[in-house]
């Protein structure tokens, strides 16, 4: 009897142990070994997961983040001097933008072994640690430098003003510099006037360089390269960059590169079209050419699209009517872009040459107006349409 009383209590305490045990763990839990090193929680609650860290932050397509000096970013080899550092190359775009009469020298410099990518005839896409100078000069003194520089899905602006004794230059502020210089331009009646040049501020360099609208990523985003471009740069400088393995064969149709127009004159209005105008009036910058105009207002030459002169969008707007009530030309009934041997009556006259802001043509960058091509080329061109 004692031996089955002994049995029995063996029996229930192996009972209530293993209850125990089985409202203590489950088989989704933590191993013995494992639950000594397991967060314990009072409460018997549920532990939560630290969150995950979180995404970086997008990388900013256009920064002014550039060296301090001029001398830093590695233009020149020997600075007081101004030697060209090694694989610094000049170029001249074919036409060039306007600049209160200043004078102009370009540079660009590219990686050693790397390749232009000119897949897009318009832009073409430029390899990371790519480097381009622009001087700004009136005489022999230096105003300004401004650089651009390729970094990983991201362009670097920079501008370095020049001191009195153009011995440095170092990073401005960001802000205009609104007369860094005095500087002579011809009046309408052939005189000379000084005006006093600006250092533009960072964002108004953007307004001309940014290429795109929004949604777009650092795989489609246009690099903001103006003036080094196929439709910039002589025949003779694109077949040598290809030559030097510098530019990939850029499958150019020369016969449009040559600027399809019906005399030298035109070609000389629709290449200032572009290189003054159309980095802003293009169909790249809904903002600027927007829907209700379409491409009818673009400026631009595309080398991809156009295959004889009435292709070109800009030729498209000679005696186009003016239907935006806004921007009519004072005592004038029906105005058309360009009016064919009435200048008095051409939109495209009048505003880079008569209008008041905010109507003024350009709107940024320049404080006077370029009579020598206003008055005379586009005017003699305008006449000569009738």
């Amino acid at each position: 009897m004692k031996d089955f009383t002994s049995l029995t209590a063996l029996i229930c305490f192996a009972v209530v142990a293993t209850t125990v045990a089985c409202r203590s763990t489950s088989p989704s839990e933590l191993t013995d070994s494992q639950a000594k090193d397991a967060p314990t929680n009072p409460d018997d609650e549920p532990v939560t997961p630290p969150p995950p860290p979180p995404p970086p932050a997008p990388v900013e397509p256009y920064v002014q983040v550039a060296a301090s000096t001029l001398e830093s970013t590695g233009l020149y080899s020997d600075f007081a001097t101004r030697k060209l550092a090694e694989g610094v190359r000049a170029y001249e775009p074919r036409f060039p933008l306007y600049s209160d009469g200043t004078a102009k020298v370009r540079y660009i410099k590219l990686p050693a072994g790397a390749v232009i990518d000119p897949t897009t005839k318009e832009l073409w896409r430029f390899p990371v640690g790519t480097k381009i100078w622009k001087e700004f000069k009136t005489g022999e003194r230096v105003i300004e430098t401004r650089y651009m520089e390729k970094r990983e899905g991201q362009w670097v602006f920079g501008t370095y003003a020049w001191n009195e004794a153009q011995t440095e230059a170092s990073s401005w502020s960001g802000a205009e510099i609104p007369a860094a210089a005095s500087v002579p331009v011809a009046t309408t009646n052939g005189a000379t006037q000084m005006v006093d040049y600006a250092i533009p501020a960072f964002e108004d360099c953007l307004t001309c360089h940014k290429q795109h609208g929004a949604g777009t990523t650092a795989a489609t985003r246009p690099d903001p390269v103006l003036g080094f471009q196929a439709v910039q740069l002589e025949r003779p400088v694109i077949e040598a960059l290809v030559a030097q393995n510098a530019l990939t064969e850029p499958g150019i149709n020369w016969a449009a590169h040559a600027i399809f127009a019906n005399d030298d004159r035109e070609r000389q209005v629709i290449g200032y079209m572009h290189g003054n105008c159309g980095h802003c009036h293009n169909p790249r910058r809904p903002e600027i050419v927007p829907p209700m105009g379409g491409e009818a207002y673009a400026l631009n030459y595309n080398l991809a699209t156009i295959t004889q002169r009435d292709e070109s969008l800009f030729i498209q707007l000679i005696d186009r009517p003016i239907t935006n009530a806004n921007v009519l030309i004072p005592g004038i009934a029906s105005p058309s872009t360009i009016k064919p041997g009435k200048t008095k009556e051409s939109m495209l006259y009048f505003r880079m040459l008569g209008a008041q802001p905010p109507f003024a043509m350009p709107k940024i960058g320049v404080r006077s107006k370029d009579y020598g091509f206003t008055n005379g080329v586009l005017k003699g061109w305008i006449k000569d349409l009738d």
